[in-house]
């Protein structure tokens, strides 16, 4: 049977979603594997993803001397910027997929100004682990740290 230009270009659309992984489910940090850099860390420290290529929305959830604050936002993984709010502040943000390792890089407009926090997450191969390498630049300062998530 010969394959039309149409059933190439769509098995190649079907195999390129599946070459990502799916982040989708509960994360808890291990603060033993991670550095969190000059930041005490919270008392407890949990992001749930929902992924559904290309729609990721991630809700980060942090606890805090019994107070707990939590973020909400939607991206998708084509690269399109996305306007929400973050802590009462107006934000954007984008996320793309480079191979396995998936982009994702937010700003938000602060009263102290503009924070920008670019992170690499990778899944590791049993899909136990997710890791972000995370860079935040404020006011000519760069902090980085290294979160690494267990499923819950």
């Amino acid at each position: 049977m010969p394959y039309t230009r149409r059933s190439f270009l769509a098995l190649s659309s079907a195999l390129a979603a599946e070459s990502h992984p799916n982040l989708t489910g509960e994360w808890q940090l291990n603060f033993a594997k991670s550095d969190l850099g000059p930041q005490p860390p919270p008392d407890r420290w949990i992001r749930r993803i929902r992924h559904q290529e290309p729609s990721l929305t991630i809700t980060t959830i942090q606890q805090r001397g019994g107070q707990q604050v939590q973020a909400e936002f939607t991206l998708t993984t084509d690269g399109k910027e996305a306007r929400f709010q973050m802590g009462g502040n107006d934000a954007s943000g984008s996320a793309r997929w480079d191979g396995a390792t998936l982009l994702i890089m937010t700003t938000r407009n602060t009263p102290a100004g503009p924070i920008q926090q670019n992170e690499r997450a990778t899944l590791s191969a049993g899909g136990k682990t997710l890791t972000f390498a995370v860079t935040i630049i404020y006011d000519g300062n760069e902090v980085k740290m290294k979160l690494v998530f267990e499923k819950a």
